[in-house]
């Protein structure tokens, strides 16, 4: 199956009837059957083709579940979050058993360390890592094309840097 998108993909998630995509500008794209809203597009339209998903940037991990799709995030204070959209049922969505067509911050806390994110009807799983030599994963969009200024990606490696660093000498197991 030949897909059209404007960049390179770097990320695929395969759900049970639906997919999620993320591309080297960091921006998500959702196909498939969106009956219960797990394309995150803010209806219950199927897609059959790549539809972006415009207020979700720079996934760090993308999962799509049975009927279902979970995005790690970071948040703004350096930290991270968990959105979901989709089904609810069986706590698929804790905070939300009704479900989404939109994704939602989901009431979990995420650990500063999270990378990788998956999940079951029933369970979530997260992957945790202290690497602090881990590179940006995303390139800017061009500013012709995001119609927005570039931003300083270098301030922002350097603030991630020092704040993977401040977790690692707070962890308990460097401690005498």
């Amino acid at each position: 199956l030949a897909l059209s998108l404007p960049a390179k993909v770097l990320t695929c998630a395969l759900g049970y009837n639906h997919l999620g995509l993320g591309d080297e500008f960091g921006r998500i794209f959702m196909q498939g059957n969106n009956r219960y809203g797990q394309l995150g597009t803010g209806d219950k339209i199927d897609r059959g083709e790549p539809a972006q998903v415009h207020y979700l940037k720079c996934p760090l991990d993308l999962w799509c579940g049975l009927n279902h799709t979970l995005v790690l995030s970071h948040s703004g204070d350096l930290g991270k979050d968990l959105m979901g959209c989709g089904c609810g049922a069986g706590g698929r969505l804790p905070g939300w058993p009704k479900g989404s067509a939109s994704f939602v911050r989901l009431h979990i806390k995420v650990p500063p360390c999270v990378r990788r994110i998956c999940s079951t009807r029933e369970c979530l799983y997260m992957l945790s890592s202290h690497d602090i030599e881990e590179v940006p994963a995303y390139r800017e969009l061009p500013a012709s094309k995001a119609g927005l200024l570039p931003s300083d990606t270098e301030a922002m490696a350097a603030r991630a840097c020092e704040e993977y660093l401040s977790q690692l000498h707070k962890c308990r197991t460097l401690e005498g």
